[in-house]
C-alpha cells in the first residue's frame, strides 16, 4: 500500500477552503498503500534500466499549501508525481516533479527539497549496502527471539542488504526449502499478464492440528502490489527468514508455526516490480494494456469488492487506475482465487510503503465501520507497540480514518469477501516526517525495516493466535455503516467524489470457518491520530 500510511493526518476538520483542496487533490489522487503517481508519459516507457536515467533532474519537493485557491493548487500540480496520501495533510504535499513544473512550484508555493536529485537517490537505492552487525548485546536485538541466527540465515541469502530481483527472490526460496525440507516450501499461485510465475512460500511446523480440532489456522503476507514499493518484499522475505531458520530454537515461533500455517506471497505484481527493476525505479501499477495507449492497473484498486465506484476520476493513464471492471488485473483474479481454497483463513496481512501506518477495513467509505473494529484495534495496537519497541512509531486505525476513501483494496476484500477477521494493510517506512527517502529506501535500510515489521506481524499473529485459540469460535463479524462512527471523514471524501453518500446501514459478514473470540476492548479509531 508514502501513504506508505503515516505522519501528517487531520481529520479533525481546518478550513473549508483547506477541505476544498484536500479533496480536490483527493480526487486527482486516490491512491492505496502509496502517494499517488503521475500518469504515464513517454518518459516511464524509455527510462534507462536500473538507474531510470530519464528523471534525471527531477526533484522531490515539499509544497506548502498555505492559503492557495483551488485552482491554482490543481493546475500546478498537473503532471506531477505525488507521493504523500493528500488526505494525511491539508497544509503540505510532497511531488515528484521534472526541473519545469519543479521551477513552477516554487515560484508559486512556499516549498522544501526533500531530494534534491532523485536520480541520484534512485542509484543510491540500488547499490549493495554495507551492513554492520551490531552484535548479540547491540540495539534492537533480543537473543531469546533469536535475531542473531536468523540474521545470519538472512545475510547468507543476501537479502539483509540487497533488493533482490524476483528470479533472485526465487532461487532464495529454493534453497530456503532445500535446507529446512518439510519446513519451507514453494506454492504455485498462478501466471501473471506476462507469464511469469507467481508463487508462494509456505511456513510451517509440518504438525497437524491437535486431535479433535479443525486444522490448523491459515496466515497470508503479500507484498509488492505496488512495484516501486521495494522495501515491502525485501521486509517480507526476511519475515520468511525469520521464523523458517528459528522454530524449533525460539518458543514464540515454535509455537506460533505449530498454530499456523504462513503463506507468503512476497511479489504479487512480479511483471511491474520487474519492470521497476529494470526500466522505470518508480513504476506503480502492473503491465496488462488497457484500453489506453498507457499501460497497467492498479492492483490494489482492483479487488472484486466494493470496486471503484461511478464517481472515480481516474483514467488509464493514471497510477491508480483502477481498471475497467473489478478483478480485470490478471493478477488480482489469480490471487483471489488461490486465497480462497486455502483452509481456515484468520489473518490477511498486505505490506506496502510508505508512512508507519498498520490499517484494517474499511476503505471503500468513512462511514462503515465493522462491528468488531475493538477486536482489529487491539490486535493492530499490540503490534504497534511491539514495533515501537523495535524502533519505529506507526499509527494505527481504519484505512479510511487514517489515509483516505479508496475501493477494490486487498484488505476490504479478504476481510468482507474472503471472510478473513483480522485483514490489516501495513505501510512501511519510512514516515511521511522523514519522506526524503519516500519509495527510495536505500539498501542499508532493509534490516531495520525487516527487523520492526517481524516484530508487528509475531505480536500481531500471537495476539490472534490467543483470540482464536486451538478451536473453532463462531464469529459475529458484522460490520455496519455508521454515520457518526467516522466524524468528518465522510464530508471530505463527498466533497472529493462530488456525490452524497446514503447513510443507511450496509451488513458485512467476516469470520468464515475460523472463529474468533470478539472482545470488547475501547478503542480510540485513529481519526484523531497524529504521529510523533
Amino acid at each position: 500500500m508514502r501513504r506508505s500510511h503515516n505522519s501528517r493526518r487531520s481529520h479533525h476538520g481546518t478550513t473549508l477552503a483547506l477541505l476544498a483542496v484536500t479533496a480536490l487533490l483527493l480526487a486527482a489522487a486516490v491512491a492505496h498503500a502509496v502517494p499517488l503517481a503521475s500518469p504515464d508519459s513517454a518518459a516511464s516507457a524509455t527510462a534507462a534500466a536500473g538507474t531510470g536515467a530519464v528523471y534525471a533532474g527531477h526533484q522531490v519537493l515539499r509544497v506548502y499549501l498555505d492559503k492557495h485557491d483551488l485552482a491554482s493548487v490543481r493546475s500546478a500540480l498537473q503532471g506531477t508525481d505525488i507521493w504523500t496520501d493528500l488526505a494525511l495533510s491539508s497544509t503540505y504535499v510532497d511531488v515528484r516533479a521534472d526541473a519545469a513544473h519543479a521551477a513552477t512550484l516554487r515560484s508559486t508555493f512556499r516549498t522544501e527539497v526533500l531530494i534534491a536529485d532523485v536520480e541520484a537517490a534512485m542509484t543510491a537505492s540500488v547499490q549493495p549496502a554495507t551492513v554492520a552487525d551490531d552484535g548479540p548485546a547491540g540495539p534492537g536485538r533480543n537473543a531469546v527471539d533469536g535475531d542473531v541466527a536468523a540474521d545470519a540465515v538472512a545475510a547468507k541469502f543476501g537479502i539483509t542488504s540487497t533488493y533482490l530481483g524476483y528470479d533472485a527472490m526465487r532461487t532464495m526460496w529454493d534453497a530456503m526449502a532445500a535446507q529446512w525440507p518439510g519446513r519451507v516450501s514453494a506454492v504455485p499461485v498462478g501466471k501473471s499478464y506476462e507469464n511469469r510465475t507467481m508463487a508462494a512460500v509456505k511456513v510451517t511446523s509440518g504438525k497437524d492440528a491437535p486431535a479433535g480440532k479443525d486444522g490448523k489456522k491459515t496466515v497470508v503476507v503479500v507484498s509488492g502490489l505496488h512495484a516501486r514499493e521495494w522495501i515491502a518484499p525485501a521486509a517480507t522475505i526476511n519475515i520468511m527468514s525469520n521464523l523458517a531458520s528459528t522454530y524449533g530454537t525460539v518458543p514464540r515461533v515454535t509455537a506460533l508455526l505449530d498454530a499456523f500455517d504462513f503463506y507468503f506471497v512476497p511479489v504479487v505484481n512480479v511483471d511491474g516490480y520487474e519492470y521497476s527493476m529494470t526500466k522505470d525505479r518508480l513504476w506503480r501499477k502492473n503491465r496488462q494494456p488497457t484500453s489506453s495507449t498507457c499501460t497497467g492497473i492498479d492492483l490494489n484498486r482492483n479487488f472484486p469488492y466494493k470496486w471503484s465506484p461511478p464517481s472515480t476520476t481516474a483514467t488509464p493513464c493514471d497510477a491508480t487506475y483502477p481498471g475497467s471492471k473489478a478483478g480485470e488485473a490478471m493478477e488480482i483474479t489469480v490471487l483471489t482465487n488461490w486465497i480462497t481454497t486455502l483452509p481456515n483463513l484468520v489473518a490477511f496481512y498486505d505490506l506496502h510503503a510508505y508512512s508507519q501506518l498498520w490499517m484494517y477495513p474499511f476503505g471503500y467509505a468513512c462511514n462503515a465501520q465493522p462491528s468488531d473494529a475493538a477486536a482489529l484495534a487491539a490486535v493492530a495496537s499490540t503490534a504497534q507497540a511491539a514495533m515501537q519497541s523495535a524502533g519505529a512509531p506507526f499509527a494505527v486505525g481504519s484505512i479510511c480514518s487514517t489515509i483516505y476513501e479508496a475501493a477494490g483494496s486487498s484488505v476490504d476484500w479478504a476481510y468482507a469477501a474472503a471472510k478473513i477477521p483480522f485483514s490489516y494493510a501495513v505501510e512501511l517506512r519510512p514516515s511521511a516526517n522523514a519522506s526524503a527517502m519516500g519509495f527510495l529506501v536505500p539498501p542499508d535500510q532493509i534490516m531495520a525495516a525487516a527487523k520492526e515489521t517481524y516484530a508487528g506481524v509475531l505480536a500481531s499473529a500471537e495476539a490472534i493466535m490467543a483470540r482464536v485459540g486451538n478451536g473453532t469460535v463462531p464469529v459475529a463479524g458484522t460490520a455496519t455503516t455508521s454515520a457518526a462512527g467516522m466524524a468528518n471523514a465522510p464530508k471530505v471524501a463527498e466533497i472529493q467524489a462530488g456525490v452524497t453518500k446514503s447513510s443507511g446501514v450496509e451488513t458485512v459478514r467476516a469470520g468464515g470457518p475460523v472463529g474468533m473470540v470478539v472482545a470488547a476492548v475501547g478503542v480510540v479509531l485513529a481519526s484523531a491520530l497524529v504521529l510523533v
